[in-house]
C-alpha cells in the first residue's frame, strides 16, 4: 500500500451549510442548528431522528430539524461525493476539515471533477 495516501481522511469528504428548504449550500455554516435560508421548511422524516430522542419533532428543542437527512430530496448538496475538508476553497472556516494535501487530492478537491475518482 502506498503510506502517502494513508491518511485517515474518509470522513473529511462532506458538504456544509445545507439546510432543507434552501436552493444551495452556503459551505459556511457546518453546525448551526437552524434554517439557513429562511426558507420556513421543516423535517418531513422525523423517523430519521438518531439523536437528540427526548426533544418533540419540531419543536425548538428539535435542534436538527433543518439537517439534510430528516428530509431527504429537500435540501441541497455541493456535490454527491461532498468536498474534501467540506468547503469548495481551501482557506479554513468554522468546522472545516484539516484535510492534508497527498499526491493525489487537496483541500476543496472533488475526485472525479479532477479525474482521480
Amino acid at each position: 500500500a502506498d503510506e502517502r495516501c494513508d491518511t485517515g481522511q474518509a470522513a473529511y469528504w462532506y458538504s456544509q451549510g445545507c439546510a432543507i428548504g434552501c436552493p444551495s449550500c452556503d459551505s459556511i455554516n457546518g453546525r448551526k442548528q437552524e434554517d439557513l435560508c429562511g426558507s420556513g421548511m421543516v423535517s418531513t422524516n422525523d423517523a430519521a431522528r438518531s439523536v437528540n430522542l427526548n426533544a418533540t419533532p419540531g419543536s425548538d428543542l428539535d435542534i436538527y430539524k433543518h439537517n439534510p437527512w430528516r428530509s431527504p430530496g429537500d435540501a441541497p448538496i455541493v456535490d454527491v461525493c461532498g468536498l474534501a475538508g467540506g468547503t469548495p476553497w481551501p482557506q479554513n472556516v468554522s468546522e472545516w476539515g484539516n484535510f492534508v494535501t497527498t499526491p493525489y487530492l487537496r483541500h476543496a478537491d472533488i475526485p472525479w471533477r479532477r479525474g482521480r475518482g
